[in-house]
């Protein structure tokens, strides 16, 4: 259950920012799915690169925040349908989404601590989910090599098309 002051926070910025966004014209890419990348960012693993060309052989857009501009990320999180990204990933932007139940997050977990390792979230993460109605998604985290922060992408694939295939039904 979430504290009541947090909705009305929430509620308090949702109204002010979509009143903003609504005068901002940036033409759409009606990217459906969208993985939201760390490059240039923090970068926690060593082989994102092989990551981001997975959801590329995937038809699923790479989205690197701070590249274009902020109104476009936003515009990019408004409009997408599914957000897909490593934990920490900008994916508490999940608030930008539409607020219906047919919006989802999908998290790649990393190993940055032990709640993160083992249920692939982070309690505020939990929380903007939440108050967006964004249904999460989990893939655990597994590494090539223990202790190399390095992701077996083959499982990732694995995992990412079993639930994208399910939300398409």
């Amino acid at each position: 259950s979430i504290d009541k002051k947090y909705i009305h926070i929430y509620n308090k910025i949702r109204s002010s920012h979509w009143s903003f966004f609504k005068h901002i014209k940036i033409k759409p890419l009606n990217n459906e799915i969208i993985y939201v990348s760390r490059k240039g960012g923090v970068e926690r693993i060593k082989n994102e690169s092989q990551l981001i060309n997975l959801m590329i052989r995937m038809n699923i857009y790479v989205l690197s925040p701070n590249f274009k501009s902020f109104m476009f990320d936003v515009d990019q999180y408004i409009n997408c349908r599914v957000m897909i990204g490593i934990e920490g990933t900008n994916l508490h932007n999940t608030l930008f989404m539409k607020k219906n139940n047919d919006c989802h997050v999908i998290n790649i977990a990393s190993n940055r601590d032990g709640c993160v390792k083992k249920y692939g979230y982070t309690y505020n993460q939990e929380l903007c989910n939440s108050l967006s109605m964004v249904k999460m998604h989990v893939i655990p985290f597994k590494e090539v090599l223990p202790d190399t922060n390095i992701y077996d992408i083959d499982f990732i694939e694995k995992e990412l098309t079993e639930i994208l295939t399910s939300l398409k039904n």
